[in-house]
């Protein structure tokens, strides 16, 4: 059974460089490599931030899994004024950061062992970050979505909910370019970390 969880970060996270981001004449190259070359690209609006959305999803899963619709609504409508400007460069810096915040380029994973892990407010943010970019690979040990993929399609059961879930996402963000203490990012890791703790659940009594 697993212990951890593999990040992007990690050099054994191998995909083949589908449109030539790194000019490389191996078969399969680093993933981390060619999203440090995305994350070159300078953004300006919606389609600049979901060209690196489709090229990550194509890159590590050989499909978009979705047409971006709802998010790229949300970015021509509802994004904060100065996003691109001030935001945008923030969740680039950070994702960059996976390698130096997680050394290991894994995550412990819950179990009897490891009861519990905890983070601080800027490893967290990294890793909500990475949600938004999708760069998280599935767990072997649930069917679920790892990243926000199901909330960037354009047809949407709920739509309202979606909305509600974006504007939660981006009013993070914002809080992340925020310089007063209000910043998730203004606390050291023992002044206000993160605690996930492994929970059992009791067939009997439902608890």
């Amino acid at each position: 059974m697993a212990t951890h969880f593999i990040l992007p970060s990690s050099p054994n996270l191998q995909c083949e460089d589908r449109f030539s981001i790194l000019d490389s004449d191996e078969l399969t190259v680093p993933f981390w490599a060619v999203f440090q070359k995305l994350l070159e690209q300078k953004v300006e609006d919606s389609k600049g931030i979901i060209d690196i959305l489709e090229t990550i999803a194509l890159t590590l899963r050989g499909t978009t899994d979705t047409d971006y619709g709802s998010l790229r609504e949300y970015l021509e409508t509802k994004r904060p004024r100065d996003f691109f400007a001030k935001t945008w460069p923030c969740l680039v810096k950070l994702a960059l950061r996976l390698p130096f915040l997680f050394p290991s380029h894994s995550l412990p994973i819950l179990s009897s062992l490891r009861p519990s892990v905890k983070l601080s407010r800027e490893q967290t943010a990294c890793l909500v970050v990475h949600q938004f970019f999708c760069t998280l690979q599935a767990p072997t040990w649930q069917s679920g979505f790892q990243d926000f993929r199901l909330w960037f399609s354009a047809e949407q059961p709920h739509a309202s909910a979606v909305e509600a879930y974006l504007t939660a996402l981006f009013a993070y963000f914002q809080r992340l370019v925020d310089g007063t203490q209000t910043s998730p990012l203004a606390y050291p890791f023992d002044e206000w970390n993160i605690s996930f703790d492994l929970c059992s659940y009791n067939k009997q009594n439902g608890r």
